[in-house]
């Protein structure tokens, strides 16, 4: 029997955010090569991007929700925290100074309130892990876990694939976006 024919391709198909790139980074960690330091150096701006997304929904939401009567309104001594985060971009490093607001709002009552809310509105399951960890992932020599990066999340565009073996078992495994508009590129693996 050829070596081709002995190995075991697993696709993982599923709609976006349905769990497949996770599965494919633990797979990766535990049956791998797990990731190097510098595979983990750069997660780090996909963490910092993940954190402050998850704190600019719950601010936006917190004053939404607020005007419908929900008790979501963010203390005033905590506004220059909440003006940070809404000014802040997308692609900023988290510094000590603002993991330090970030902690902040994550510790006022109007953010857990709206947390508390958030099957109402879209928020990442790892927003709590990582608001718990601003002070860390703020640190200037930060450089993510192998928890960090399985609770990381990016949107997974065209086909990722990796090689691992169990028990003298060959696998190659394939990550292929979930979004409408990548599935055209599924057909390629079948």
């Amino acid at each position: 029997m050829a070596n081709d024919e002995l190995l075991k391709k697993l696709l993982l198909l599923g709609a976006g955010e349905s769990g497949k790139s996770t599965l494919f980074k633990q797979m990766i960690t535990l049956y791998g090569q797990g990731y190097s330091l510098e595979d983990r150096q750069g997660f780090t701006n996909i963490v910092y991007n993940n954190t402050i997304s998850a704190m600019k929904t719950l601010v936006k939401h917190a004053d939404e929700m607020a005007h419908y009567g929900y008790p979501t309104v963010i203390h005033a001594q905590n506004n220059p925290s909440k003006k940070t985060l809404q000014d802040c971009k997308l692609d900023a490093d988290v510094d000590l100074t603002l993991a330090k607001h970030i902690q902040i709002l994550w510790s006022d009552p109007g953010i857990q309130a709206t947390y508390d809310q958030r099957a109402k509105f879209q928020l990442p399951d790892s927003a709590e892990y990582f608001f718990r960890r601003a002070m860390y992932i703020g640190q200037v020599d930060y450089i993510p876990t192998q928890q960090d990066i399985l609770r990381s999340r990016v949107r997974t565009t065209g086909i990722v694939e990796t090689s691992f073996e169990i028990e003298e078992n060959q696998f190659r495994m394939f990550d292929v976006g979930g979004q409408r508009n990548e599935r055209k590129k599924w057909n390629t693996l079948l």
